[in-house]
């Protein structure tokens, strides 16, 4: 069964995507669990929620960031990264095995070519690149709590390989390395609640979580994603669906639905725009293929993206209709 919105925990992508999209907490969130997991001080940031990097060419992939974290640095150096790049990517285990190290050798691939602009000669601007995953399991089998990869020369050692990647994996299940205030945060990543309130870090991430959660808006948004709603609201749902069915049609208010389309052809389209989720086109690409308008599409392509990485269309269907049905209980 799925978790009511209390209850979800920042290693949730609903909830890290609603954390750091949010106005009044985002970027000090973000600062505070990243300079305890990298043991560094941020200075200034700017937060970008699901960073959609297109591909440079139709029919190859892009990749959408869970956050992307960029801190401006000052070093002095005019002919010196300006920047470090964060990409923070709570991450729960998958139901099938994925090639961790392959995806990020990607992401790091598309990250970069999105940071040197057209005529700049020098390589040496191009941005510190942290790339942070957070998952709820091993996925090296050695018990670490983080598995931090950098480039190195096999045959020198000590030879410094300064090429401004660092790739840090770590494991909210670990037991090995790690350090009192990391382990807490980690704790905290997977199990957000009061009881594990520990610190000064997780009592400013508890406080930031207890803001997000308590807004109407995300409230909204969550019952858009989310599968399953209290038995009320799921009444509701079969109640406003029996009556579309006698009049022939699924009706609804959900902003980008196409008044009066038919409950067949509304199937048709999600299982089309999940299609074209699975090969990471942004909305406004996916409302060229489909020759759709971009506003009648919207909602669809909001809910399904909350489905990532399977995109399941009936159940984003599902879910798509429960948020339009609340629409009308909430309006009447």
């Amino acid at each position: 069964m799925g978790k009511l919105l209390e209850d979800m925990d920042i290693i949730d992508n609903f909830l890290m995507n609603e954390l750091a999209s949010n106005e009044e907490v985002g970027e000090p969130a973000c600062k505070v669990m990243l300079s305890t997991l990298l043991g560094k001080r941020l200075g200034r940031v700017h937060v970008i929620a699901q960073r959609n990097l297109t591909p440079g060419r139709p029919g190859y992939r892009g990749i959408i960031m869970d956050v992307e974290v960029d801190e401006d640095i000052d070093n002095g150096d005019n002919n010196a990264p300006g920047m470090n790049i964060y990409d923070l990517e709570p991450h729960r285990k998958p139901k099938e095995k994925e090639d961790l190290p392959r995806r990020i050798r990607f992401y790091q691939a598309k990250i970069d070519y999105s940071k040197l602009k057209s005529g700049e000669r020098s390589f040496a601007k191009l941005p510190n690149l942290y790339i942070v995953f957070v998952l709820d399991y091993d996925p090296f089998g050695f018990d670490q709590v983080c598995y931090t990869i950098e480039n190195a020369c096999l045959e020198v050692p000590e030879l410094k390989y300064e090429d401004g990647l660092t790739i840090k994996y770590f494991n909210t299940t670990g037991t090995i390395g790690g350090n009192a205030e990391i382990n807490n945060m980690l704790h905290f990543i997977q199990h957000s609640t009061l009881q594990n309130v520990v610190d000064d870090s997780t009592r400013k991430m508890y406080d930031y979580v207890t803001v997000v959660k308590g807004e109407e808006d995300t409230r909204m948004r969550y019952m858009s994603w989310e599968e399953y709603f209290a038995d009320d609201i799921e009444e509701a749902r079969e109640q406003a669906m029996k009556e579309g069915r006698e009049a022939g049609h699924v009706e609804g208010r959900a902003e980008g639905r196409a008044e009066g389309r038919a409950e067949g052809e509304l199937k048709r389209l999600v299982k089309q725009i999940c299609k074209k989720l699975v090969k990471e086109k942004s909305l406004e690409e996916t409302a060229e293929d489909l020759e759709e308008n971009v506003n009648d599409i919207r909602a669809i392509y909001q809910v399904a993206s909350g489905f990532s990485p399977d995109y399941d269309a009936d159940k984003v269907y599902e879910t798509y209709i429960k948020m339009d049905n609340m629409k009308d209980v909430v309006v009447s």
